[in-house]
């Protein structure tokens, strides 16, 4: 949602919260709001948009925008984290995913999904911290918005988040390191996974609490076989310095490059799109691009050349295994950024804000740690 379509108009605009009946509305949603700054591609949760949230096994609330005919405009997600903080594990909800048709922007419908998110944030949350708002682009609509909602509230500064699509054939270009070993996770490796989780929290905002048994069921669950899988690096001598998951997301969500009216564009996407190993197509003509996203990544901030190993071979894996791209999202600020960047440019750039209740907020040293997003969630 840009800023664009926080202007407020007479449009009547009713919001609910959407149901397993609403999901073919949420499809067409996904279809009619592409993103993006060059070719234009949008994420479709198909066949069923709640799936993502059940498998991921997070609790979501989506609320659903319906103009007076009946007709769904816009849609937004709020995702409960369980986060890992200086006081153990805190529940703050994370606002995303909003929709707006493109027919219906600089109207009503981005103001009336904000203020659906606001009280409901209000009903299910509690303590000092609202939540987490993200947007697309720039943060300044968002943000101002949200906090003349809650005039209460403090609205902290916007965090900045990168999207990178990184090749998985780049691969090469990586340093090589033998003082390494990288290699798919196995479930004799989730305590240790999970004491360098809880290491490697520290020194990141909203970082979802991973114990042993969130681990293992995420890798025997979701994950799957490699490539799409935890890839664990460790010392020769098998001490544990990082890891991160892979996830194939067919299944559940979908990144699909959507077709070009103009046929010179048209041609050049279709060689662009024979040069991919593409994993179907849309019925409405879009390509459905097969990617891996990476999620829980794990390297303690001072390690970068462990991230870079271990991003480098786990995309070794995938490029074998037939993914030509890696989604990754990562604070400008965080050493993962800094990794992605030599391989990739970003492809779209989000802000986050986080709301909290006046003279309640986090150390000054805290609230400057980057902030904990995983790409699959978004």
């Amino acid at each position: 949602m840009s800023a664009t379509s926080l202007a407020v108009s007479a449009e009547p605009i009713v919001v609910r919260e959407a149901t397993p009946r609403d999901n073919a509305s949420l499809l067409r949603l996904d279809a009619a709001c592409p993103m993006g700054a060059g070719p234009a591609w949008t994420i479709r949760h198909e066949p069923d948009f709640f799936a993502l949230f059940r498998v991921a096994g997070v609790r979501a609330h989506v609320g659903i925008a319906l103009h007076e005919a009946g007709m769904a405009v816009g849609a937004v997600t709020m995702l409960e984290q369980r986060t890992m903080d200086d006081d153990g594990v805190a529940c703050v909800w994370y606002v995303s995913g909003w929709q707006v048709h493109p027919a219906h922007r600089g109207r009503s419908v981005g103001p009336a999904l904000a203020r659906w998110a606001v009280g409901r944030c209000r009903e299910l949350g509690g303590g000092g911290e609202l939540g987490w708002f993200m947007t697309a682009g720039p943060a300044r609509g968002l943000s101002g918005l949200v906090a003349r909602l809650v005039p209460e509230r403090r609205v902290a500064r916007p965090r900045l988040l990168r999207s990178y699509r990184l090749r998985a054939a780049h691969w090469r270009s990586m340093a090589p390191s033998r003082a390494f070993v990288v290699r798919p996770a196995k479930s004799f490796d989730v305590e240790e996974m999970a004491d360098v989780w809880r290491r490697a929290a520290c020194a990141r905002q909203l970082a979802p609490r991973l114990g042993a048994v969130e681990l293992e069921r995420w890798r025997s669950e979701t994950l799957g076989t490699p490539p799409a899988c935890y890839w664990v690096a460790h010392t020769p001598l098998g001490a544990i310095l990082g890891f991160v998951g892979l996830w194939d997301q067919c299944e559940v969500k979908q990144f699909c490059l959507e077709p070009d009216p103009r046929a010179d564009l048209l041609r050049r996407g279709a060689a662009r799109a024979r040069r991919l190993l593409c994993a179907g197509r849309a019925d409405d003509g879009g390509l459905i691009v097969p990617y891996l996203a990476a999620t829980h990544y794990c390297t303690a901030p001072d390690t970068p050349r462990v991230g870079r190993v271990l991003l480098a071979r786990a995309a070794r894996a995938a490029w074998l295994g037939g993914y030509r791209n890696i989604a990754v999202m990562a604070d400008a600020t965080d050493p993962l950024a800094r990794i992605c960047e030599r391989w990739s440019a970003a492809s779209q750039d989000f802000a986050a804000c986080l709301v909290r209740q006046s003279g309640c907020g986090a150390s000054v040293e805290r609230a400057s740690l980057p902030l904990h997003h995983d790409i699959g969630l978004a």
